[in-house]
This record gives C-alpha cells, sequence and structure tokens, in this order.
C-alpha cells in the first residue's frame, strides 16, 4: 500500500484498518 500524502510503501502491521505514515505522519483510516 501507499501513502496518499507521499507514496512510500506503508504495511498495515495489526488487524486495526487505522495506521500512520512513517514518513510523513500522515493518518490513514
Amino acid at each position: 500500500m501507499h501513502c496518499p500524502g507521499c507514496q512510500v510503501i506503508i504495511q498495515k502491521l495489526s488487524g486495526c484498518d487505522w495506521l500512520q505514515c512513517t514518513q510523513c505522519k500522515m493518518e490513514i483510516c
């Protein structure tokens, strides 16, 4: 999955739909 803010590849680590990009800190639901 790519972050919509900075396009870095991010991976969801748990079952929750919420995550935060480690590069730009954008919160994704």
